[in-house]
């Protein structure tokens, strides 16, 4: 029975069609926006694994219907062949094949794909399901104009294993136990699917002289397995490896993706420890970009010749969708109704459709394949954002608020001169995933600067001149709310809150940029310009540590972890001593800052002249006395921030405990008041 849409409960109408198709669903939550009184949550649909359309409301339930309606929607306006199909004719195991043998650890298809990149060939893997009584998954490899023999195996990923090998030996490529940059190979697949991955460090074990490094890779909020090793990067590398043998594995990766990526476009590794490495493997995004061909394996099934054909297709790299949240931008379904010639039962086409005259099917691919080829004079931000509006100026350079087209999501996108300031904020932020720092997703190089009229603070429909020799940085970060905490104590201040409330306030604010200086020390990274405009309000309401401009590594190989600056970098009002004096200094520095921020927060200062001298008594750890009186207990934290000698100063793990322990302290303080009153 056909189904049709109608008003009514969606949920309902789409479990009903998964049931009678066999078919998997869930709903997964993405993500909850807004205060707690007016939230807006966004759930997605999935079958059989595969994400379809997205939806909000007010409520999980409401989301979840709108996630449905859009679904189905979506489902019987393309009339796709029902995703259960392909699933239904992988469903048995298949048999042995003369080609099947044992596949060795020689990681063959990264060799074949680095011979293929000395040699500027083209590496085309051809896949294809055979259908005989029982399935076989295929594949064979196209080098250049050569073809490989096909093997055969049990699953995709083995069946490509065995034809790399092949192809390998068919043409003398042997294997140099050369280490394969595995962080890169993830680095590059997920730049060109736009998928978002950051690095995690677990743990650390083992005594100071032998330590062990535990990381684990995340990728669209999803968890790969953790990898070890004995120093970090060591630890990431494993971690990339684990998590590239798992998107092999999975049903959206694209095997013509990560080798485009990684041979075609890339003329070398890439490390994602260092800014200018993670520079260079932007490099490729905005400029002309060589589209990746499909191949298809065409299956005919003679027993019922007139039913429609399943044509099993790698995506476009320009089409690989995250997170879509309309039924318009969804990728197509993998098993599309083709009308294809009828075969015998157990007959294989290899197809290659590079060739453009071979694309039987213009029409369903209309979507993906009449997008533009970004060009070197076309920019990616113009393309791939709108809705864009300037949120902030300055010397900095520029902040606007823009929506991802794809991903239907605002961030803010920061443009700056690519100078070494701007090329160490991305190297810094890279490194860092936290919740209490403002969290950066990726970067490209432009040769113009987005034309902002700053007259009318509008776009501008003159074309931004381009200067070869100067370039500009474009950095996609979260979306924070416009007020900084240098707002919020402005409006405490003009207030009339008391003390304890203020303090009740300003408590959680400091534990959070506690949280957030530690990890950056956590990483051997000095901040050197915390102050309250630097430090702002994510839309989840929690605090964010923001410009990093400044951030610089400490020297590991110093015995006091010291690092000699030779300018005076920083805000002057919020320096350390020791920072203003440009002598030796380390992380301690961002502890100073921190102190005068906490005292900012309890205390309120008035504008101008008397501002100023307190601040400068507070850098010479002298306090107003009634500030002593009334806040006795942060009095003494604060001091300790603020001592003269660095080495005095507490490190960020223990102000943290510190301030964990501020609410019991004051508690009883309390209560021993009220009974003394009683």
């Amino acid at each position: 029975m056909e189904f049709t849409m109608e008003n009514g409960d969606y949920v309902s109408k789409l479990t009903e069609y998964a049931r009678k198709r066999g078919l998997e669903l869930k709903f997964d939550d993405l993500d909850s926006t807004g205060p707690d009184h007016d939230k807006t949550f966004t759930v997605t649909a999935v079958l059989n694994g595969k994400t379809y359309a997205n939806g909000e409301g007010k409520s999980k339930k409401e989301a979840k219907q709108r996630a449905a309606e859009n679904t189905l929607k979506y489902l019987l306006e393309t009339k796709q062949q029902d995703p259960s199909d392909s699933i239904k004719s992988t469903a048995e195991s298949p048999t042995a094949s003369p080609y099947q043998t044992s596949i060795s650890d020689t990681d063959y298809v990264s060799l074949l794909y680095e011979y293929g990149q000395r040699n500027n060939v083209t590496i085309t893997p051809v896949e294809s399901i055979k259908v005989e009584s029982n399935i076989a998954y295929l594949c064979r490899f196209k080098v250049g104009d050569k073809e490989c023999p096909a093997a055969s195996a049990k699953t995709k990923k083995d069946a490509k294993k065995e034809a790399a090998r092949l192809a390998c030996q068919i043409l003398g490529v042997k294997s140099k136990n050369k280490r394969t940059n595995f962080i890169a190979l993830v680095n590059n697949y997920c730049q060109k699917t736009r998928r978002i991955h950051n690095f995690i460090e677990e743990k650390r074990a083992g005594p100071a002289h032998d330590p062990k490094f535990f990381y684990k890779l995340v990728i669209n909020d999803k968890d790969y397995p953790v990898g070890e090793g004995k120093t970090s990067m060591e630890a990431k590398q494993s971690a990339a490896q684990l998590a590239w043998s798992a998107l092999q594995e999975q049903s959206d990766w694209d095997s013509k993706v990560s080798f485009r990526s990684t041979v075609s476009e890339d003329s070398g590794p890439t490390m994602l420890s260092s800014p200018t490495s993670t520079l260079e493997s932007f490099k490729a995004s905005p400029q002309s970009m060589e589209r990746s061909t499909t191949e298809s394996a065409l299956l005919t099934d003679s027993s019922n010749p007139t039913e429609a054909q399943v044509s099993l297709r790698s995506v476009s790299v320009d089409s690989v969708p995250t997170q879509l949240s309309t039924p318009s931008s969804l990728e197509s379904l993998e098993a599309s109704s083709q009308s294809m010639p009828t075969g015998t039962s157990d007959s294989v086409v290899f197809t290659d459709s590079s060739n453009p005259s071979k694309e039987k099917d213009a029409d369903t691919n209309k979507n993906m394949e009449n997008r533009p080829t970004e060009t070197r004079n076309q920019s990616r931000f113009t393309s791939d954002f709108d809705s864009i509006e300037c949120l902030a100026k300055g010397g900095f350079g520029r902040v606007y608020k823009a929506r991802d087209k794809l991903m239907d999501k605002f961030y803010a996108v920061k443009t700056v001169r690519s100078k070494e300031k701007a090329l160490r904020e991305v190297g810094a932020l890279e490194e860092i995933l936290h919740c209490n720092i403002v969290r950066y997703y990726t970067c490209w190089e432009e040769d113009s600067e987005y034309p902002w009229d700053i007259t009318t603070d509008s776009y501008s429909t003159s074309q931004s001149t381009s200067n070869s020799s100067r370039k500009y940085l474009y950095i996609k970060m979260e979306l924070c709310e416009s007020k900084t905490l240098k707002d919020w104590i402005n409006e405490k201040n003009e207030g009339t809150l008391q003390e304890s409330e203020r303090r009740k306030e300003s408590l959680p604010i400091v534990q959070q940029i506690v949280n957030g200086v530690e990890c950056i020390h956590s990483h051997k990274l000095i901040h050197r310009d915390l102050k309250p405009p630097n430090i702002m309000f994510g839309r989840d309401g929690k605090v964010k540590i923001g410009d990093f401009g400044l951030v610089t590594a400490e020297a590991d190989d110093d015995a006091e972890n010291q690092t000699e600056r030779t300018n005076k970098t920083g805000t002057k009002s919020y320096m350390a001593p020791e920072q203003r004096s440009k002598k030796m200094y380390d992380r301690k520095v961002d502890i100073f800052s921190l102190g005068l921020i906490y005292f900012e927060l309890l205390w309120n200062l008035s504008t101008g002249h008397e501002r100023g001298v307190i601040l400068n008594n507070a850098r010479r750890q002298t306090l107003p006395e009634e500030f002593s009186l009334k806040f006795p207990e942060e009095n003494q934290i604060i001091m300790s921030m603020l001592c003269e000698k660095p080495e005095d100063r507490p490190e960020a793990s223990t102000l943290k405990a510190e301030l964990e322990k501020l609410p019991q302290t004051l508690n009883a303080q309390n209560m021993y008041q009220e009974n003394v009153t009683v």
